[in-house]
């Protein structure tokens, strides 16, 4: 039967009504093929990424996977596949089309009366690439694994910005070879890492060599490969090339004899001290398993990202203003790339996530493979990485956030470790610019350190005493019950843990200065501390005072099951210790200070503003808003650095200022269309391409813009123009879902679950 080239129109339903969206309307469909790797488009599913794109007829893609990390902590890509038709290069009547429905890629194109279709998907619930080909009559394909690390090859210079050396090798970086070959009638690959890595390096570095053993290494021994095999083809040698400036080896495998179906599978596999030989027979067997029972999985597939998109979802249509069109599109776009790793087992990287393509089309000068993205693999760096997963909340999406909370629940023992071998108190020292090992970044840490330097902190102008930004992941997690009822116990020792470092510690650092461990009144003195990046060696940065009050006063709420009586009232006493924020007068107008002091400005970020987002102290229908919006209006360090790229967060805050002129030009600057083909590939920002926190912000200020929850109060369209038609289906707190619109200027409600919480909504 042949792959029809239509696209699934999914009707969607919610409590037995249909809803009037169509996930289709915001496909992407190119007529022309691309130029290059920066024109692909990404697909997905489960925790496998591919680029994919035809450039002069051949249908090629990149795999990237959760949690490859070679020695060097680099997040390698598995590889490139690349496939050809010798007999029809795809240019007549070309389509390639991404179906958000079922999350697949559907080609199709013709030469001399041979017309192709192909459908490229990725099994959300096995580690499985299907490609589906159906030809108009029998023609032969060309089938090739392209590996570019046939051979061990120095990093050098900038290239270690992809891994954890960064600017400060020590010795030789070399990325190592992958294994490589035919076996069985397919092609086998994998990549193990060798017995020293840079885990072993850093342990020495930081001095930890004494508890070496008790420390988490996931890089040890870890295996990661897979099993190319397509049925009726056979092995046809290995070629020699080069694509872009990388140059590879390619395993071909060819048709026995032409067809007008071929189906072809990738299985993955990735674990810590398996054998290759293990390796490469399961993975095998998945592959055999997964040709035969593929309509099925298929079918699995249809109803995982039906049931996604039922969710939630922003809708815009298409009218005269194109900008809000493509907000509501990319941000359902972006939505898609993130549920690509909806069970990883390791977060979606801020910086380009699943979906890099060659560096040299972001960075002119990054001549390099592939693999590289600027800022690490996998280094974690968790003022960016929060963006990536705040706005899972409001999308319904608190099972997409499992990978990232595991993240700090695999790393939380060695960030405990910490606090004991260097300061000899409790909790868990969570460092920016963490290692995914839970230790800092070599080069961050410093290796020219003076003598007498505290062995636990980063010696970083940047990232000195910045610790507080797990207090958000914390809260995430607390979130993510409130709004899904998503099961915290596993995840409490992390938040106490992460508040009582905050305790002990600054007590600890203010017994060294001095005689006593709190101020008069029994505060804590938190200091030396960082305002994030940018106001360093501050006293009491308002932004890790709001941090502890909210995540305290969340856990505080939590039922006695889940926290006892007795605990209740260690952590309410932590609570009286935490000092109040500070604020400052400009030109008569009172404002939220970054600090009460501190000693000098080192970036460009804006935390005084983070008592409104993320912490939701100030806010529409809360006391202080005109304090907030003085802030928002006259600081003249947010003014200075008021920006709509990248991680930039004035969107978000002016929404949920009410700021609505504010909140449309920001949010609508950052999820208009990238100037990259696929319109969400956004970036490089600050960081990379595509630029994840560039992406997550705006699609938080969405959200925000329309629906806000103010205690037990849900505020619709709070910072909505009324002349731009929308609606929307986002989830709020007490696990409430809200369907509503603006329609001709005028707000309705549509549906609210529980029917209960309707009295609880306010129309701003």
């Amino acid at each position: 039967m042949r792959i029809p080239f239509i696209f699934i129109f999914c009707l969607l339903f919610s409590a037995g009504k249909a809803q009037e969206f169509a996930i289709s309307n915001y496909d992407v469909l190119w007529n022309s093929q691309s130029k290059n790797s920066s024109e692909s488009m990404p697909v997905g599913g489960g925790d496998i990424g591919l680029n994919v794109w035809v450039e002069d007829g051949d249908l090629l893609f990149y795999i990237s996977r959760s949690g490859l990390f070679d020695e060097n902590n680099t997040l390698l890509k598995v590889g490139r596949v690349r496939l050809r038709f010798p007999q029809n290069k795809l240019k007549e009547g070309f389509k390639q089309r991404l179906n958000l429905a079922d999350g697949a890629c559907y080609i199709s194109g013709a030469q001399s009366g041979l017309k192709s279709d192909v459908r490229i998907w990725v099994d959300v619930h096995k580690a499985v690439i299907h490609i589906d080909i159906d030809h108009s009559k029998a023609t032969n394909a060309q089938l090739f694994f392209e590996n570019w690390r046939f051979e061990d090859r120095a990093t050098k210079k900038k290239e270690n910005n992809q891994n954890s050396w960064k600017w400060a090798p020590q010795g030789d970086v070399k990325t190592y070879a992958d294994e490589v070959g035919f076996e069985n009638g397919g092609v086998y690959f994998y990549h193990q890492n060798k017995k020293q890595t840079v885990f072993d390096v850093v342990v020495k570095q930081q001095g930890l060599e004494s508890i070496k053993d008790s420390l988490f290494n996931q890089l040890d021994g870890r295996i990661f490969g897979g099993f190319l095999y397509a049925k009726g083809f056979v092995k046809a040698g290995i070629e020699e090339g080069n694509y872009i400036n990388t140059p590879f080896k390619a395993y071909e495998l060819k048709t026995a004899k032409p067809s007008k179906r071929q189906q072809v599978l990738i299985a993955l596999q990735t674990g810590q001290h398996l054998s290759p030989e293990k390796l490469k027979s399961e993975t095998q067997k998945l592959a055999l398993n997964s040709a035969s029972s593929a309509k099925k999985d298929f079918k699995n597939n249809q109803r995982w990202w039906a049931s996604f998109w039922n969710k939630s979802y922003i809708q815009i249509p298409k009218t005269a203003d194109t900008t809000a069109y493509q907000v509501a599109r990319n941000y359902n776009l972006f939505r898609y790339m993130l549920a690509c790793n909806a069970y990883g087992d390791y977060p979606t990287k801020f910086n380009g996530g699943l979906f890099t393509f060659d560096p040299v089309f972001t960075d002119s000068t990054a001549t390099f493979t592939p693999d590289f993205r600027n800022w690490g693999g996998g280094t974690h760096t968790a003022q960016n990485q929060r963006l990536v997963y705040w706005p899972m909340l409001k999308a319904g999406d608190a099972d997409l956030m499992k990978p990232q909370f595991d993240f700090y629940q695999s790393i939380l023992g060695n960030a405990e470790w910490r606090s004991k071998f260097y300061w000899g108190h409790n909790g868990a020292s969570f460092t920016e610019q963490i290692e995914n090992f839970g230790l800092p970044n070599p080069a961050e840490y410093g290796w020219k350190r003076p003598e007498s330097y505290d062995k636990g902190m980063e010696y970083n102008a940047w990232l000195e005493y910045e610790w507080d930004t797990v207090l958000e992941f914390c809260q995430m997690i607390l979130d993510a019950r409130d709004y899904q009822n998503f099961d915290v116990k596993p995840y409490l020792p992390l938040i106490k843990s992460s508040l009582r470092f905050f305790d002990e510690h600054y007590q600890y650092l203010a017994k060294k200065r001095g005689a006593k461990a709190l101020t008069a009144d029994g505060k804590l003195v938190i200091y030396p501390g960082s305002a994030a990046e940018t106001y360093k060696m501050a006293y009491n940065a308002s932004s890790t005072v709001a941090a502890l009050k909210t995540v305290l006063q969340n856990l505080l709420q939590l039922p006695n099951y889940l926290l006892n009586a007795d605990e209740k009232t260690q952590w309410q006493a932590m609570l009286t210790r935490i000092p109040e924020i500070s604020y400052r007068d400009i030109d008569g107008k009172t404002t939220i200070s970054p600090a009460t002091v501190w000693e000098r400005i080192n970036n460009v970020e804006t935390p005084q503003l983070y008592p409104v987002f993320p912490w939701k102290i100030f806010g529409l229908q809360k006391p202080g808003l005109d304090t907030a919006i003085n802030t928002y209006k006259f600081d003249p360090d947010a003014l200075r650095f008021r920006d709509s790229k990248g991680w930039k967060q004035d969107n978000i805050w002016a929404a949920r200022l009410g700021l609505t002129d504010e909140a449309v030009k920001y949010t609508f600057a950052k999820l208009k269309n990238s100037e990259r083909r696929f319109p969400a590939f956004w970036g490089p920002g600050f960081d990379w391409t595509p630029d994840h926190n560039w992406g997550g912000s705006g699609m938080i200020g969405l959200q925000e813009m329309l629906l806000q929850d103010v205690d037990d109060k849900i505020l619709l369209f709070p910072a909505w123009p009324k002349d731009i038609d929308v609606r929307f289906k986002l989830h709020a707190p007490q696990q409430t879902i809200v369907e509503a619109e603006v329609k001709n200027g005028k707000a309705n409600i549509i549906n609210v679950w529980p029917e209960s919480r309707r009295k609880d909504i306010i129309i701003k």
